[in-house]
């Protein structure tokens, strides 16, 4: 899907007059249901809201622009199955965590999809060997689980209870990576809770040599500048039985144009200015080209 086909434009283009002023959730709805054959509407966004005060809209722009990115990998097919088939908040959260992989380096491809322990994970990574590791250079692969704790109230038994439920359902032959989406009812990402994600991840590492990274996720509504964010904390191990040193660099690489507190931040549309600017914008300068 390298060029957008000429059907998905035109039905962007017949924008209603009335709903010239929502233009991105417009092109939104019709990106989604071109390329995915699934209609989705607000209420679905319903029973996970972010923050009082979000409009659903937001998340209708965020999936779009997560898809549009994704729209040429291996895996988009078998995202746009889940959507049609599966409930959709899962699925929107392994849509962004596939569209953070995309975004530092990452193919995505497909999981087995095998409802068996260690085969039931949610998609793979890979990254091409770089050019100075000459003809001996391997390419590397990473598995990765996405879930989501729903608990308002942080408890680090919990949290390390419900990585380990999602560690089982990854390979021990091979690096494994677990996006964990935290709920916006904790604390902000300030020092205190960085903490205690921190010594939850620590403890987890301790236990299992299974997974190399947890990414951390959690979503934010600026009503001032009308921006939804969500951001992403990594933290790695170094107790693992597999390596992968270019999941590391890449992760290191791109924390590394961030502040201080390594936390990262995809943010919708664009407006941090200590961020990097992320292609999530690429949807939206694609509809402007549409519908100036």
């Amino acid at each position: 899907m390298a060029e957008l086909p000429r059907e998905l434009i035109s039905a962007i283009q017949n924008i209603p007059d009335d709903c010239r002023g929502a233009k991105y959730a417009f092109a939104a709805y019709e990106f989604i249901k071109f390329v995915s054959s699934f209609e989705v509407r607000e209420y679905m966004f319903a029973d996970f809201p972010i923050v009082e005060g979000c409009p659903s809209e937001r998340r209708l722009e965020w999936l779009a622009a997560s898809l549009y990115i994704l729209r040429n990998e291996a895996v988009m097919p078998e995202l746009c199955r889940r959507l049609r088939e599966r409930e959709i908040r899962s699925t929107y959260f392994e849509i962004s965590a596939a569209c953070f992989c995309r975004e530092i380096g990452f193919s995505v491809m497909p999981s087995p999809g095998i409802p068996k322990r260690g085969l039931d994970y949610d998609f793979t990574i890979e990254i091409e060997p770089l050019v100075s590791d000459g003809p001996l250079g391997r390419s590397e692969k990473i598995n990765v689980e996405v879930t989501e704790l729903q608990s308002v109230a942080f408890n680090t038994k919990r949290v390390v209870s419900s990585l380990n439920a999602k560690r089982r359902h990854l390979p021990t032959g091979s690096a494994n990576m677990i996006f964990c989406k935290i709920p916006y009812q904790w604390p902000g990402i300030s020092p205190d809770i960085r903490t205690d994600l921190n010594d939850v991840c620590e403890k987890f590492f301790r236990t299992s040599k299974r997974v190399n990274v947890i990414m951390l996720m959690r979503e934010t509504w600026q009503s001032s500048s009308n921006t939804y964010t969500i951001h992403y904390i990594g933290q790695s191990s170094n107790n693992v039985r597999h390596k992968a040193e270019r999941l590391k660099i890449c992760l290191d690489e791109y924390f590394r144009l961030l502040p201080k507190t390594r936390e990262a931040a995809f943010a919708y549309p664009a407006n941090a200015h200590d961020y990097p600017r992320f292609r999530l914008r690429d949807f939206t300068d694609w509809v402007d080209t549409i519908i100036p």
